[in-house]
């Protein structure tokens, strides 16, 4: 069963933000999903624009799994169009 339950914060980017979600491994080598080990990038149309802001973390485009970080700063843009923002309004 994959869930969030027990696995860390292992990741902190002063100014940035916090990363977490590796459901395998807890350091940030490893990650599932319920679509398998990857799976592809949705959509951009929701912004890096304001502190709290939940996104996916990828390696390179399309390769999302369980890893996800949330924003401690003000805005991320340079984040727009290259990482999926889960929408939570």
């Amino acid at each position: 069963m994959l869930h969030y339950r027990g696995s860390p914060f292992h990741r902190i980017v002063f100014g940035g933000c916090v990363q977490g979600g590796d459901i395998d491994k807890g350091s940030g080598t490893g990650g599932s999903s319920m679509y398998g080990k990857v799976f592809g990038d949705e959509c951009f149309t929701i912004k890096h624009d304001r502190l709290g802001v939940l996104s996916r973390a990828n390696s390179v485009p399309h390769t999302n799994a369980s890893q996800f970080f949330i924003i401690s700063v003000k805005a991320l843009p340079f984040l727009d169009n290259s990482k999926v923002v889960w929408p939570l309004d």
